[in-house]
């Protein structure tokens, strides 16, 4: 979020300068700015997702192990 905001404030003076693009520079900021938020979103979110599925997987490899204690303890 903050990376983005900096993007914007860097990008945007050097646009401003140029003529040919002085009237779309807000424009191209912002969809840029958006489209590099979308893609750190993305990326977080299959981060989440690995992480999410790491951690279930030992959960249910501890139930597992547990049960089959569990069961040798009974018969």
């Amino acid at each position: 979020m903050v990376g983005v905001i900096v993007y914007k404030l860097l990008v945007i003076h050097p646009l401003y300068k140029n003529p040919n693009f002085q009237q779309y520079a807000a424009t191209i900021v912002s969809v840029t700015g958006s489209l590099m938020n979308l893609i750190i979103i993305m990326i977080l979110s299959k981060v989440s997702q690995q992480i999410r599925d790491v951690i279930l997987n030992n959960t249910q490899t501890r139930y597992v192990v547990r049960s089959r204690q569990i069961l040798k303890l009974l018969s």
